[in-house]
C-alpha cells in the first residue's frame, strides 16, 4: 500500500492595521505539493488551518480519526509558531508518523528551529515539489528521510543536511491540486475581490532584485506565456473564476512575456479580470496599456517610503521620481494602484513619515496599505542588526517560533518603540482614507457591488484592529 500524506497549511498571525490575511486564501504551496505527489501516484490530503474558525479542533479530530504515514506542514514566518504546535499534535497522536516542515521557514538554520521542538523529523529548504516525493519514497521503503537533496534531517537529535537541490523548471510543474481545498471558504482580501470568485495563480518564482529586507531567491524562473494563459483558462473553465491574482513578486520582469500573455488572454472566450504585483521601475505606458486591455484592473507596487535615504538603505535600486512617474502612468492606463508602504525603518522620524504621507497624498494611489517594517528572518538586514546588537538571533526566533513578543513590544526590529510605529501607521491611514476627496474618488470609481462591500470590509478591519476587537500582532 502506498504511504499516505497529509499536507497542512499552518494558521497565520495578522499584523495590526493590515487587511492582508483577514480572509483565508487558497494556499498554492500545499496545492502544488499535492499535485506533485498525485502525479507520482501517492495518495494525499490537504488541510488548511486558516479556512476554519475552529481549525485546531477540527485538525486534532481529523488526526484522531485518520492515520498518515507522512505529514508535511507548510509555514511562513507569521505561522511558524502554529506550525510547531501542529507538529506536536501529530506526534502526540501518531509518534511513528514522519513529520516534515517546509515553506519560507525552511530558510532558517535547521539546528536552531530544532531547539524549539522535538516533533520534527525533516526540514525542507526551498522548493518542495521534487523534495516531497523523495521524502515519501523514503517513507515507503521504511527508511529515515536522511540525506535527501534540499532537506535537513533533525529527527532523534541528529542534524544531517542533505545536498543542495536544483530549482525546478517552471513549465514542468503540474497545476496545483485545488480540488482538495475548501474553495468556497476563500475570498481575496480588499481591495481585490471586485469580481468574485477569484483565485491566486503563480507564473514565476524568485526576484532578481537585492532588497536587503527580503529572502526571496535571486534567481527568477518563469512559466511560458502559453502555459500561463492555459492555466488561466483552466481556472475559468473548472472553477468558474472571474478574477485571477498573480502572486509573482515581480510579474512584469520579462516585459515581452507579459505582452504575449496579455495578447493571448484577450483572445479567451471568457476573459477574467486580474491583478498583479511588480516594481515601479518595471512598467511603461505601452506595457500598462496592454495589461489594461487584457483585463488587469489593479497593480500592487512596493513603494515602501518617500525617503530616498531609506530606499537606498534597503538597496531598493529605485528613485522616488521613478515611483511618481510609474504611479501616474498606471492611473492614466485606467489601472488602479495599490501602494504597499512600510513604516518603522532604521532612521525613520516624524519628518520622514510625514514626507511619505505627503507623497502618497500627492500621487493619489487608489489604495495604500501601511505596515510595520519587519525584515525576513535570515535577511541581510536582520543579520546586520543582530551584529549591531539591536536584537539577538534568539530574540528574533523567540518572536516567530515561541510567541514571545518582547522584541516588537519594546523596540521593534529597527530599535524603534512599537507604540510609536503603531501611531505613525494609524496617522498615515487616517490621513489617506479619511479625506473627503478620497471618498468621492472611490464612489465615482465603483466597478461592482463587491467593490462597495470591499470598502465596508476594509473600513471594518481597520476599526476592529484599532479598537482591539481582532487578534493581531505587531
Amino acid at each position: 500500500m502506498k504511504p499516505r500524506t497529509l499536507l497542512i497549511y499552518s494558521r497565520s498571525k495578522r499584523q495590526k492595521l493590515n487587511v492582508s490575511g483577514y480572509f483565508a486564501n487558497a494556499p498554492l504551496g500545499i496545492a502544488m505539493l499535492a499535485a506533485s505527489l498525485d502525479r507520482a501516484g501517492y495518495p494525499v490530503e490537504l488541510f488548511d488551518s486558516n479556512a476554519f474558525p475552529d481549525g485546531d479542533r477540527l485538525l486534532e479530530q481529523f488526526l484522531g480519526e485518520n492515520k498518515f504515514d507522512h505529514v508535511g506542514i507548510s509555514s511562513h514566518y507569521f505561522s511558524a509558531e502554529h506550525a510547531l504546535e501542529i507538529a506536536g499534535v501529530v506526534k502526540k497522536n501518531h509518534p511513528e508518523t514522519v513529520v516534515s516542515l517546509g515553506g519560507p521557514m525552511g530558510l532558517l538554520n535547521p539546528a536552531r528551529i530544532a531547539e524549539y521542538t522535538d516533533a520534527l523529523d525533516v526540514i525542507a529548504h526551498g522548493e518542495g515539489e521534487e523534495t516531497i516525493i523523495d521524502i515519501v519514497r523514503a517513507v515507503e521503503k521504511g527508511d529515515a528521510p536522511k540525506n535527501i537533496a534540499g532537506t535537513t534531517y533533525v529527527g532523534g537529535g541528529e542534524i544531517l543536511k542533505g545536498p543542495q537541490r536544483k530549482s525546478s523548471d517552471m513549465d514542468s510543474l503540474p497545476r496545483p491540486l485545488l480540488d482538495k481545498l475548501p474553495l468556497s471558504r476563500y475570498r481575496l482580501h480588499p481591495p481585490f475581490g471586485v469580481y468574485p470568485p477569484g483565485l491566486y495563480i503563480e507564473s514565476a518564482r524568485g526576484c532578481p532584485h537585492r532588497c536587503t529586507f527580503c529572502t526571496l531567491p535571486r534567481e527568477i524562473r518563469m512559466r511560458s506565456a502559453d502555459k500561463v494563459v492555459a492555466d488561466v483558462e483552466n481556472l475559468v473553465a473548472r472553477f468558474g473564476v472571474r478574477e485571477v491574482h498573480f502572486v509573482d513578486p515581480t510579474f512584469t520582469f520579462d516585459r515581452e512575456r507579459v505582452i504575449e500573455i496579455c495578447r493571448k488572454t484577450r483572445s479567451l472566450k471568457n476573459k477574467p479580470h486580474w491583478t498583479c504585483k511588480t516594481r515601479c521601475d518595471m512598467v511603461d505606458g505601452e506595457l500598462l496599456g496592454e495589461m489594461a486591455k487584457a483585463g488587469c484592473y489593479t497593480i500592487s507596487y512596493g513603494v515602501e517610503t518617500a525617503s530616498q535615504p531609506i530606499l537606498d538603505f534597503y538597496n531598493k535600486d529605485i528613485k522616488v521620481e521613478q515611483i511618481e512617474q510609474s504611479l501616474a502612468e498606471t492611473k492614466k492606463a485606467g489601472i488602479r494602484v495599490l501602494a504597499y508602504m512600510l513604516i518603522g525603518s532604521p532612521g525613520e522620524t516624524d519628518e520622514s513619515v510625514r514626507r511619505t504621507m505627503d507623497m502618497v497624498r500627492r500621487y493619489k494611489p487608489d489604495f495604500a496599505l501601511y505596515a510595520q517594517m519587519l525584515p525576513d528572518p535570515g535577511s541581510i538586514r536582520v543579520r546586520e542588526e543582530e551584529k549591531k546588537g539591536v536584537y539577538s538571533e534568539k530574540q528574533m526566533l523567540d518572536y516567530y517560533l515561541a510567541g514571545k513578543t518582547d522584541l516588537l513590544d519594546e523596540k521593534g526590529v529597527s530599535g524603534l518603540p512599537a507604540k510609536r510605529i503603531e501611531q505613525w501607521i494609524a496617522m498615515a491611514f487616517n490621513d489617506f482614507y479619511a479625506r473627503p476627496g478620497y471618498i468621492v474618488r472611490r464612489i465615482l470609481d465603483i466597478r461592482s457591488i463587491h467593490d462597495v462591500l470591499n470598502y465596508f470590509r476594509g473600513v471594518w478591519v481597520l476599526f476592529a484592529d484599532k479598537l482591539g476587537f481582532t487578534k493581531t500582532v505587531g
